[in-house]
């Protein structure tokens, strides 16, 4: 059925309260505060389900999601389906359907993306091209959703409300890992990924047989098919690369050519700087706990941008800046005035603290849910790091934590040592951070009635 637009079932009506079961080995979601979603395709997708629904209820998934409550996803032709532990033995079962292109459909977009080569060498390179949305208009279609209307989506769990938790949860672990394989989102529309690289690599092939004199496609140049057509097409000065290779050539080997100075560069981080790293998949080494994988991916994405930065002629991270010209010593006055002290800053007031409450904790059944739903406004709008004192001792907050008592923690670090102390009790700084009002909404919240 439409998404949005479940049927409501008379003995579903009033659904029970309900405290989702713990899962020990489920699906758990990467990102564990925030938006979730790294690269520009699934932020793209990810927004179809927002603009349709805002609130709690997708908090409420995305909290699904990062316990873990999934218990497993399958990506197939037209159909995602998933099990989802919620307060019952049985889990639920969640579907979300889209429509399957027909092989003529794709047969015109492969044949628009097989006419740039960016496209294949981007997939290959794990990265959804930005022009993808062209090679599909040009035939009338669309590779994502473009509506809450293009799909079809299910769960045999009692709430009539649609999207409820389970399917938010499913859609937002499908959309990390759209993350780490963009070719899900073919496979998802029907054409797999071995028959679609197989179709553009036959078609790049036929295209490639009489390549025009003069300047070689930048991307065709990394492509490993048929590099022995590429060859019988270049020479330098007269001379056929692929023929013999004699003194002359060899000592002209490093020669740049008359025209390379016209030749332009347009540095750009790519979108997955760590593709290397997921296409080689987990290393089975660890630090710390922590996978190694996970402890290089920040290395490469700064490698990345650091190499931008000095391409365009900037300064990298952690070179001193130029100094400034010092300031002119401004007069000193005779008169000494008094500072006024500063006046600690104010909370939100009560109607605000209740307007919070009521927006984070609309349509909870019960006292659990309603954490659930203050947590996740917490960890979307509380600006972290922050720094404060507990006990007389400076610390930095880092994190928010939800336990398993449904419980909100601060995850306070000084140096190497970690300390997690109920939000409750933490004291705030002066001036406090942003998003602070929540912290104050969930006080307000859990102070005895």
């Amino acid at each position: 059925m439409p998404f949005g637009r479940r049927r409501r079932r008379d003995r579903d009506f009033y659904p029970p309260p309900s405290v989702p079961r713990p899962v020990s080995d489920g699906l758990r979601a990467k990102s564990q505060r925030g938006a979730i979603g790294e690269t520009w395709w699934s932020q793209r997708f990810i927004a179809v389900l927002e603009d349709f629904h805002e609130g709690p209820r997708l908090a409420r998934g995305r909290a699904y999601a990062r316990r873990g409550q999934v218990i497993d996803m399958d990506v197939e032709a037209g159909e995602v389906s998933a099990r989802v532990q919620g307060s019952r033995a049985r889990p639920y079962s969640v579907s979300i359907g889209v429509t399957v292109l027909g092989d003529a459909d794709w047969i015109r977009v492969e044949e628009a993306m097989a006419s740039q080569a960016v496209f294949l060498a981007r997939l290959l390179a794990g990265e959804m091209p930005h022009e993808i949305g062209d090679a599909f208009a040009v035939t009338g279609l669309s590779l994502f959703p473009a509506t809450a209307g293009d799909l079809d989506t299910d769960c045999s769990c009692p709430d009539w409300e649609n999207p409820c938790k389970h399917v938010a949860a499913v859609y937002y672990l499908l959309a990390e890992a759209f993350d780490r394989d963009p070719f899900l989102i073919f496979a998802w529309r029907g054409r797999p990924r071995e028959r679609l690289l197989a179709e553009l690599r036959a078609l790049r092939g036929r295209g490639a047989a009489t390549p025009a004199s003069g300047a070689i496609d930048e991307a065709d140049a990394a492509l490993p098919a048929e590099p022995e057509r590429v060859f019988r097409s270049i020479d330098i000065d007269g001379v056929d690369l692929a023929g013999e290779i004699t003194e002359t050539v060899a000592s002209r080997f490093w020669e740049a050519g008359g025209d390379f100075a016209s030749v332009r560069v347009n540095p750009h981080a790519v979108a997955m700087p760590d593709a290397i790293l997921r296409d080689l998949g987990p290393s089975g080494l660890s630090a710390g706990g922590r996978p190694l994988e996970d402890l290089l991916a920040p290395a490469y994405r700064a490698i990345a941008a650091a190499a931008v930065r000095i391409a365009a002629g900037e300064p990298p991270d952690g070179a001193p800046p130029e100094p400034n010209p010092p300031a002119p010593p401004k007069p000193r006055s005779s008169r000494k005035r008094a500072r006024a002290p500063r006046r600690p800053e104010r909370g939100p007031s009560r109607d605000r603290l209740e307007q919070l409450i009521a927006d984070a904790t609309v349509d909870c059944y019960n006292e659990s849910e309603e954490c659930t739903g203050l947590f996740e406004m917490l960890a979307e709008h509380l600006e972290i790091p922050f720094a404060t004192t507990v006990l007389g001792v400076a610390v930095t907050v880092t994190a928010v934590e939800l336990t398993a008592s449904d419980e909100i923690v601060a995850v306070c670090r000084r140096g190497r040592d970690l300390l997690r102390v109920a939000l409750l009790e933490l004291p705030m700084p002066d001036p406090r951070p942003g998003g602070a009002e929540w912290v104050d909404a969930y006080r307000h919240w859990a102070r005895p009635r």
